[in-house]
């Protein structure tokens, strides 16, 4: 009696097939494996986050090359920021103008990468401490 038989393992399969489920399931999950590798090797998300005005010239001119956040986004290694400069105090005027609010800075214009992150060690449990440069 000829059987058809996996060419991967050769274990006995149902007529029709080539390869037995096991093997399928583990080309399936390496190959899924690889195309997430993929898919996220150039992937990052870009995060918006306002920065209190006192700090915008030391992160822009590198001098304070880290921030210390609540890690309620998820932060990556690899992810980009975008800074919003804000001034803390600064109220929305009555026509709703809010320029006050968010003042001009060159960072506006500039990007920022996480190059490491930094959670327990010292660091309050839900925040994250991030080394951050420019791009």
């Amino acid at each position: 009696m000829n059987v058809d038989r996996c060419v991967n393992c050769g274990e006995i399969i149902p007529e029709g097939r080539m390869v037995c489920p096991q093997c399928e399931k583990t080309a399936w999950d390496k190959l899924s494996k690889r195309m997430k590798e993929i898919i996220t090797m150039d992937e990052h998300i870009t995060h918006e986050l306002k920065l209190n005005i006192e700090f915008c010239d030391a992160v822009y001119n590198g001098r304070k090359s880290f921030e210390i956040r609540r890690n309620d986004r998820g932060f990556q290694t690899g992810d980009h920021i975008k800074f919003i400069p804000f001034k803390s105090g600064a109220v929305v005027g009555p026509d709703g103008d809010a320029s006050a609010m968010y003042p001009d800075h060159p960072i506006k214009t500039q990007e920022f990468i996480i190059t490491y992150l930094l959670n327990g060690w010292g660091v309050q449990p839900g925040f994250v401490a991030m080394a951050v440069k420019k791009l």
